[in-house]
């Protein structure tokens, strides 16, 4: 009952917000809408069972993540220089790091699977979309090792390169460059 009542009310939060941005889109306040709206869904519902048995939050749905991450991506272009900016700057980096490791995740399934292509398509993914994030070196190495499964020695190599000049003492590099020494 908590939990619905919970989703109704960010909900309502995130209609208001939109509501006062489009009626008042020239109020000197309407930059704390913006924000608002991103905090309501960085804000995750935690169970009572999630407060015993912690959960990695990557491994879940990462839809509320992606609107947070989008919603404080609209208040930075709009409002640059907004008093919110640096809190929405560091939420973005949390988040930011959260969708890569999700992708991360995704892509260590369909290795399981043994489907590389998309193994290669997910990590790529990660390194366009999510760049700087600490869950690039992971990308670079799921691609060396799909594109070598795959027989792509170029490509594995490409991405073996790039992993070796940006993060030559990550653990990644070292698991990347002991399979291409398998191979």
């Amino acid at each position: 009952q908590i939990g619905k009542r919970s989703l109704y009310l960010n909900k309502l939060a995130i209609e208001a917000a939109d509501r006062f941005v489009r009626l008042y889109p020239l109020h000197p306040n309407v930059e704390y809408a913006y924000y608002l709206k991103g905090l309501v869904h960085f804000r995750r519902e935690v169970s009572i069972l999630e407060k015993w048995l912690p959960q990695n939050i990557a491994a879940r749905d990462m839809n509320n993540a992606r609107q947070a991450f989008d919603s404080f991506g609209l208040l930075l272009r709009s409002f640059p220089d907004s008093r919110y900016a640096p809190d929405a700057r560091q939420r973005m980096i949390y988040l930011r790091n959260q969708l890569a490791e999700h992708d991360i995740l995704v892509a260590r399934y369909y290795m399981k699977r043994g489907a590389y292509l998309a193994v290669a398509g997910r990590a790529r993914h990660v390194i366009e979309t999510y760049p700087r994030s600490a869950f690039t070196p992971d990308a670079l190495e799921l691609m060396v090792s799909a594109y070598r499964i795959l027989g792509l020695d170029a490509q594995a190599n490409d991405a073996l390169r790039v992993l070796n000049l940006n993060y030559p003492s990550h653990p990644a590099t070292d698991r990347a460059g002991k399979l291409a020494t398998v191979q």
